[in-house]
């Protein structure tokens, strides 16, 4: 079976699961069992299949990026990434090494809880719980990510409070891929948008996501200051090529 063969298996057996969670963790046992150098060739042609817009490779992608980036992915991404370094493979090694953009020191500022004093981690953590809205606005602009993983789980966060979080700027990379690894939440279209046109986003979460835009937000994504050049590039492929409106 050629590379372009069995990607086109995998994406199609992870379309047909039924949730994002699922998907991902299928797509990462299948990438487990292959050969590193087969594995690489398979995600070149899922990559180049996702981005020309061919049925069921978006949605496989999207799989494949958070197989990928979730902690039980690690070791397959570190060794993934071993190999397209020993192959030279850059795009794939881009892709890979998840590279983040220069933090702004301001993204480090912490929110004002009006408490006279910086609240500590556990503190601010506590409140990421919170049912409180007017806190729940201010926990919002929390420069930790594992503040953010825990407030994408309060069922009082809607899908405009997330919108915010993750059109934030300057803002942490580590943030906005917590907003990535959030099944919850990295399915809504409006979401993954925010993340791709966000120059703060991670270079593989916004490549990752790429796929999922509509031509016209990956047409708005080439007018966006400060964008990683490899995700312009396929925005620009999004937007020659794609397949959907």
């Amino acid at each position: 079976m050629t590379p372009d063969q069995r990607a086109l298996q995998l994406a199609q057996r992870v379309r047909a699961l039924p949730e994002i969670t699922m998907r991902a963790r299928w797509a990462r046992e299948q990438l487990e069992r292959m050969p590193a150098r087969e594995t690489l060739d398979v995600l070149r042609s899922a990559r180049d299949c996702a981005v020309g817009r061919c049925p069921a490779f978006p949605e496989a992608w999207l799989a494949i990026g958070l197989a990928l980036s979730e902690p039980a992915g690690e070791a397959l991404r570190q060794r993934l990434l071993e190999n397209a370094r020993a192959e030279g493979a850059l795009e794939l090694e881009a892709l890979l090494g998840q590279a983040n953009p220069v933090d702004d020191p301001r993204a480090a500022k912490l929110p004002d809880f009006g408490r006279g004093r910086p609240p500590t981690l556990g503190e601010r953590k506590s409140l990421a719980r919170t049912r409180d809205r007017e806190l729940l606005s201010r926990v919002l602009r929390d420069p930790h990510p594992d503040v953010m993983h825990i407030l994408l789980d309060n069922p009082r966060l809607t899908e405009v409070d997330v919108l915010r979080a993750a059109s934030a700027r300057p803002v942490a990379g580590e943030v906005l891929r917590e907003i990535f690894l959030s099944a919850r939440w990295i399915i809504r279209a409006s979401v993954q948008a925010a993340l791709v046109l966000n120059p703060d986003c991670p270079r593989d979460v916004a490549l990752f996501l790429v796929p999922q835009l509509s031509r016209g937000d990956a047409r708005r994504a080439l007018d966006v200051a400060g964008l990683d050049a490899m995700v312009i590039s396929s925005c620009r492929s999004v937007v020659r090529g794609g397949m959907r409106h």
